[in-house]
């Protein structure tokens, strides 16, 4: 036997093959003896192939009239809106041209790029607005807040489109066409268009040219962008001239030639863009940081102080925040309005501040509004209110708690949080606290007070040792009292403690009945020489 593995070990790799055949024939008694044979059989195996990576599934959500609605003065104009045709004009080579045009401007021919004369010559009782860009942004920002339930996978592209990485998001919202019904759902309000691609540059491209398609496979890219047009893509305005002098119209004419003809024409920037196109060459996101931070504001038409119109301008506010905050799964114990005076250009900001704690914290505009109700029924103004504001700058993560099996209703576990809140801002902050008891002997220091919306973590734990009877009642500071005017009941317990912090104290306590047959416990000071009596606390 020895000998017949030492021969085994001999062989070649082209034996191995009958030597597997024979081993299957062979009984097991004789089978074991093979295995060496089969740790030679390692050398020449292949190891599987990785799984390659998943797939990115952008989306591109183009919203097309945001230069319309993200205006002021459109906003003063919302009669002319809807009945009068109207454009968004800005200053385009030393000339005033139409970037946005409404449905009613479109319908008589106004056009996007279109001169604002020629637009005037179409439409005689147009509505001009000059485009702000500084307000598409701030709008755009507002939509990316809102997307934010998604996912947090997000690029903002320019002032009008967002793009989202929704591939981990799909399984948590049903698929995607869930997903998809949940965003149009999500921005019913707005004119929106959606595409889908492997490709965030591609999505983005395609949601600005309204090809609202789902494309899945980067194979299938060059025929959905091959009909959209030069000048629509991001391909620089000198270049795009030279290609339309060559015949060059869409994306299809350049990737039919050659890239070698292309480079050598045209330069590589054009290869590697319609490389990013094609899925070939990663383009490098900067992904949108939505922070945590809040800050809304709501303008007054005119002066006021009324209670009801201040609320009232509060409630929208906590509205927003709110939203803010269930994003983002975030709780806040502190909000600060403020009352803003004066605003204008030109003079000092004046106003006044007010703060409204939660002390468990909240993300619902119900949790404080009741306490700014509370907090302005005996605020004083120094002047009427123009503008009031709502900042929020500390938050913490939320935190679910397990439900027990029978299933106690939410509004039970909530309604005593928000009962100390209101009485801590009908009472003072510092009129509202639980008591704790404390390790430490001396009777001055065996509890303390602990704010309400501290979590129960931070208790500290009482001692774990068998005491005498302690009155529930204890005197602020103890009362000097005549020993003939109270009978002993019990034995001395003497505490000696405090000497490590400077507030050494040894007494003797006793428990005693008064003239007025009141229960007591007393102390005899036996660190003076006099060893006076005191009333220290009463029992009930």
């Amino acid at each position: 036997m020895n000998n017949r593995v030492a021969k085994t070990q001999l062989i070649t790799p082209k034996h191995i093959k009958a030597a597997q055949s024979q081993d299957a024939q062979s009984t097991p008694m004789t089978r074991p003896l093979l295995q060496p044979l089969a740790k030679e059989k390692n050398l020449i195996t292949v190891k599987p192939k990785p799984k390659p990576k998943p797939a990115s599934v952008w989306l591109g959500l183009h919203f097309a009239q945001i230069a319309l609605t993200s205006t002021e003065t459109t906003r003063n104009h919302s009669d002319a809106r809807i009945d009068l045709p109207l454009v968004v004009v800005e200053i385009q080579q030393n000339q005033s041209r139409v970037y946005r045009a409404n449905e009613q401007a479109e319908a008589q021919g106004v056009e996007q790029g279109c001169l604002l004369n020629a637009a005037y010559v179409l439409c005689r009782n147009l509505e001009v607005i000059a485009r702000d860009q500084a307000a598409e942004r701030q709008q755009l920002k507002q939509y990316t807040q809102r997307v934010l339930r998604f996912t947090p996978q997000i690029v903002i592209s320019g002032t009008d489109t967002i793009l989202l990485e929704v591939r981990q998001s799909l399984r948590l919202f049903g698929g995607f066409k869930a997903l998809l019904a949940q965003l149009k759902q999500h921005f019913s309000d707005v004119l929106l268009y959606i595409a889908c691609a492997p490709v965030p540059l591609v999505a983005e491209l395609m949601a600005r040219n309204r090809i609202q398609k789902l494309i899945s496979h980067r194979a299938h890219l060059q025929s959905a962008l091959g009909v959209i047009p030069l000048h629509q893509t991001t391909i620089s305005p000198a270049l795009i001239h030279k290609l339309e002098r060559c015949g060059l119209t869409c994306l299809r004419d350049i990737w039919r030639l050659p890239r070698t003809g292309l480079a050598r024409r045209f330069g590589p920037d054009l290869l590697h863009y319609l490389d990013t196109l094609s899925g070939s060459m990663e383009s490098p996101q900067v992904i949108f940081n939505a922070g945590h931070r809040f800050s809304a504001g709501y303008d007054f038409d005119q002066e006021t102080e009324t209670t009801s119109l201040l609320l009232h301008a509060a409630e929208l506010l906590l509205q927003k925040a709110q939203q803010f905050l269930q994003i983002r799964a975030l709780l806040c114990e502190k909000l600060n309005f403020h009352f803003v005076y004066t605003h204008r250009r030109g003079e000092i900001r004046q106003g006044q501040q007010l703060s409204v704690y939660a002390q468990q914290g909240g993300n619902t505009a119900a949790h404080f509004l009741p306490q700014l109700e509370e907090h302005l029924q005996h605020f004083v103004f120094k002047k009427a209110v123009l503008r009031i504001e709502l900042h929020i700058d500390q938050f913490r993560l939320q935190q679910d708690s397990t439900l027990d099996l029978f299933r106690r209703t939410r509004e039970n576990t909530q309604s005593w949080p928000m009962l100390l809140d209101i009485l801590s801002a009908r009472l003072g902050r510092q009129s509202v606290y639980c008591l704790l008891i404390q390790a430490d002997h001396r009777p001055e220091k065996s509890w303390c007070k602990r704010s309400t919306g501290k979590p129960g973590s931070a208790e500290i734990k009482a001692l774990s040792v068998y005491l005498p009877a302690r009155p529930v009642w204890l005197l602020p500071q103890p009362l000097k009292k005549a020993r003939a005017s109270f009978t002993l009941l019990s034995g001395a317990e003497r505490l000696e403690s405090g000497w490590w912090s400077g507030d050494d104290l040894r007494r003797e306590y006793y428990q005693g009945i008064s003239l007025s047959g009141q229960r007591c416990w007393l102390f005899r000071d036996i660190k003076t020489r006099h060893e006076q009596w005191y009333l220290h606390g009463l029992f009930a």
